[in-house]
């Protein structure tokens, strides 16, 4: 049996390649179950945990400045933030929904919530208000049974 050098070398070089792809592959997985502990972190706070952590965000200065004089819409695909939840500023009703075509109503009154994460204890916010151009990050945290703000950054888009 006559094997040369370069059929060597090559199948050295595939076998490093395929080592490689399964190291990705397991760095991937491990990735991608972190991501899903995460999901199923935030869909398991309660709908109680949903409404309060939106009316502490409702009553920030920051942001009620923008809809403060309007009746005005939430939007968000989270399934536990839906019309169930009882928030109001100033004695008004905030309807929420669920589903863009839903979104019949005037554009410019709806908020939406873009994006919540959760890490380690903390859940951050992501909220956009098109009309205003205003986009805005919060981060919240649990302290003795308490939603308490513990971060909050507001910039124009």
């Amino acid at each position: 049996m006559n094997i040369d050098k370069d059929e060597i070398k090559m199948k050295y070089i595939v076998l490093i390649l395929l080592l490689g792809i399964c190291w990705n592959c397991k760095d991937s997985t491990k990735n991608t179950s972190q991501k899903n502990q995460i999901q199923n972190s935030v869909e398991n706070l309660s709908e109680k945990d949903y409404e309060v952590i939106l009316q502490k965000i409702l009553n920030l200065k920051n942001i009620n400045q923008y809809f403060h004089k309007r009746e005005f819409y939430i939007y968000s695909e989270n399934k536990n933030i839906n019309s169930k939840l009882n928030l109001k500023y100033r004695n008004k009703k905030i309807i929420i929904l669920n589903q863009k075509n839903l979104l019949s109503v005037n554009q410019r009154d709806i908020f939406e919530i873009t994006k919540i994460e959760l890490k380690g204890n903390v859940v951050k916010v992501s909220l956009h208000y098109s009309f205003q151009g205003m986009s805005s990050e919060i981060s919240l945290t649990k302290v003795n049974n308490m939603w308490e703000i513990i971060d909050e950054h507001t910039y124009e888009t």
